[in-house]
């Protein structure tokens, strides 16, 4: 995730704009409460920011909780994609709990480390391309990747499952990781040709995830793999427009993105 952050910003210095142009982010009254580092952040990517740090500290603060307490979280909310498939009988109940953990386990982190290093990456990644693409197609951007992560890992899964192979992630998986690699690909398909330096070597755009993503899992092997694969893949996929469908008109939000701007 180090990496991650260190590549954002690199990228984002070519045609697309990117980390520099934060700089040039007006600050506003509504924003005076928080720390610069999150002030001067777009109000999409601080939200999410916010969001999963309060979500990690609610964690700590109620350790017993049956449902968000200490490891209680990365158990019930972690993504098991084998146990999805493994289900024998389908209830109502049993849909919420699945469709909980699609969802949740994007927010759910198995530690301190865990949650800082995803935030660090997400305050370059996130902020750069909600600059890129505006406020509002940034929050449905993320909201799609939330999704199509997990549900892309889950299909690789049961082509394997169908075909009686070992799966990839035996386990559960957690954290933002996987959506922050998909924002990494998007933003590096904004500009195809630029050059992004990944731990100091210059590596064309277009190759950056796949080269960062086995650079990160050399130097963190916990790491899931196949997460962050995962999460190349529904960015590749939106970028090459089979996601299109998901992208929101613009006559929605340039009211709303005119108003986002006093955040």
């Amino acid at each position: 995730n180090f990496l991650l952050h260190e590549a954002a910003w690199s990228s984002g210095s070519g045609k697309t704009g990117g980390g520099n142009t934060l700089l040039r982010l007006r600050g506003g009254s509504q924003r005076d409460w928080l720390p610069p580092a999150l002030a001067k952040l777009p109000v999409v990517t601080r939200a999410f920011i916010l969001f999963n740090l309060a979500f990690f500290l609610l964690g700590v603060a109620a350790p017993d909780h049956p449902l968000v307490g200490g490891s209680a979280a990365v158990r019930n909310l972690g993504f098991a994609p084998g146990e999805i498939l493994g289900l024998r009988s389908i209830s109502p109940a049993e849909v919420v709990k699945q469709a909980g953990r699609v969802v949740g386990h994007t927010f759910t982190h198995a530690s301190l480390l865990h949650v800082a290093f995803n935030m660090l990456s997400l305050s370059s990644i996130g902020a750069s391309l909600e600059v890129l693409v505006g406020s509002v197609s940034f929050l449905f951007l993320v909201a799609t990747m939330i999704l199509a992560t997990p549900l892309t890992l889950l299909a690789a899964e049961a082509f394997l499952y169908f075909t009686n192979s070992p799966p990839l992630i035996p386990g559960n998986m957690v954290g933002f990781s996987g959506v922050i690699f998909a924002l990494f690909t998007l933003h590096t398909l904004h500009n195809p040709t630029s050059v992004v330096p990944i731990f100091g070597h210059p590596v064309p755009a277009q190759y950056a995830p796949l080269a960062l993503l086995g650079v990160q899992s050399l130097l963190f092997p916990q790491a899931s793999f196949w997460g962050h694969a995962a999460g190349i893949a529904a960015g590749f996929l939106h970028a090459r427009g089979f996601l299109s469908w998901t992208a929101v008109p613009p006559a929605w939000f340039v009211a709303v993105e005119r108003s986002l701007r006093h955040w």
